[in-house]
């Protein structure tokens, strides 16, 4: 029901959004993750978050068959804010009379028992902004629900925070500079650029281009490239350092030192024929 009808929340955790937490991080599946804007949705509303278990379709399905009903019935053709509270309230005096297969009643007969259960609203309106991080690339635009928004060139390669409610894709820097503010396109698969994106990016690639023209320039009248300055070290500290692993650390740097005198050679032996083994008689067998 519309929450201008209702002006309260269900007071138990098994009604409202007690099984919404499934979908909202989809690298969480399986792990238990929620993050941390669900979850502070969730507190707002003093409802606890019930997770489905992978793979269980049947648990799951009770909830998107709610939500598929809501899209094909209700989305298409919204042209102002207020539409679905009119579409819901001319929805509920046809269903709120008829006989809830579950609940085996009509919901008109159990809606003053459920009121009487119910919270009233948190004195703080849930922020009504859909916020995502990402690292501007160097085509300078962020994609928001299959639509490609421009950012100014001047946050390629920074990772900014983009808003989105019903009406605007905000971006802003770190600081919370603003580099990009579109009307929110309803539209799938669009490209929307503001002109002064598309100037500055035009600007900023014309720099880039006139910077490699004049690198080329510089390294086509010098074959070798251009000269780098770099540190040299003087050649007496190599002298310094051969004399002190050689151990004449006492001997004047910069001198080479004497080569040392040439070892006396041993005594070599006279070649002559080898001795010869005096010759054995063979051994008598036994008798």
């Amino acid at each position: 029901m519309a929450r201008a009808q209702i002006s309260s929340l269900p007071s138990s955790p098994g009604q409202g959004e007690r099984r919404e937490g499934r979908d909202v991080n989809e690298a969480g599946v399986g792990r238990g993750r929620l993050t941390a804007g669900f979850a502070a949705f969730a507190g707002l509303l003093v409802a606890e978050i019930h997770l489905c278990r992978p793979r269980d379709p049947e648990a799951k399905g009770l909830v998107e068959r709610a939500n598929g009903y809501l899209e094909t019935s209700f989305l298409p053709g919204r042209t102002f804010s207020g539409d679905f509270n009119t579409q819901l309230t001319t929805w509920l005096a046809v269903a709120d009379r008829r006989v809830h297969r579950a609940l085996q009643t009509r919901p008109t007969e159990r809606w003053e028992a459920d009121r009487a259960g119910m919270l009233t609203l948190p004195p703080v309106a849930p922020p009504a902004w859909w916020r995502m991080q990402t690292r501007i690339g160097r085509d300078h635009y962020v994609r928001v629900d299959t639509n490609d928004y421009s950012v100014h060139p001047d946050a390629i390669g920074r990772i900014v925070t983009v808003l989105t409610d019903n009406d605007e894709v905000l971006a802003l820097a770190p600081g919370g500079v603003i580099v990009a503010r579109h009307p929110r396109c309803w539209a799938r698969h669009q490209t929307i650029t503001d002109p002064d994106h598309a100037e500055g990016g035009k600007t900023m690639r014309g720099q880039l281009q006139h910077h490699q023209q004049a690198a080329r320039q510089a390294t086509a009248q010098d074959p070798y490239g251009p000269l780098v300055e770099v540190e040299q070290r003087e050649l007496a500290s190599y002298d310094r350092l051969f004399t002190i692993i050689e151990g004449g650390g006492d001997r004047e740097a910069g001198r080479c030192p004497a080569p040392p005198p040439p070892r006396p050679k041993a005594p070599q032996r006279a070649a002559g024929p080898a001795p010869r083994r005096p010759p054995t008689s063979p051994s008598s067998p036994a008798g």
